[in-house]
């Protein structure tokens, strides 16, 4: 083979396996009968003006197949992740857990 096409063969191995992880992720963020805390990797809260991973900001655990429990590490957080979700159940655990934050 010529230096050209092996160039070519290499640069698409290269893209092939970039699309193949891409995938990968892509479905372990399918909910399959259980909660999993991959599920929100691609969300990104405003933290102190910069865009940050959720993972990077709060501890997220899955206690059984139908619950995801966010606890922020900071009582900003928890005002930013309100906004992020705008979910009723939210609200409900916020106001279950403020005294913790006192």
């Amino acid at each position: 083979m010529t230096d050209e096409i092996k160039k070519v063969i290499s640069d698409m191995e290269s893209h092939m396996e970039m699309a193949i992880t891409h995938l990968e992720n892509e479905l372990a963020k399918i909910r399959a009968g259980k909660a999993n805390p991959s599920m929100l990797d691609g969300l990104h809260v405003d933290y102190y003006g910069t865009s940050t991973p959720m993972s990077q900001v709060a501890n997220i655990n899955t206690p059984d197949a139908r619950t995801i429990i966010i606890q922020p590490w900071e009582k900003e957080c928890w005002f930013q992740l309100k906004k992020l979700f705008r979910w009723p159940i939210l609200v409900l655990i916020h106001k279950m857990m403020a005294s913790s934050y006192v």
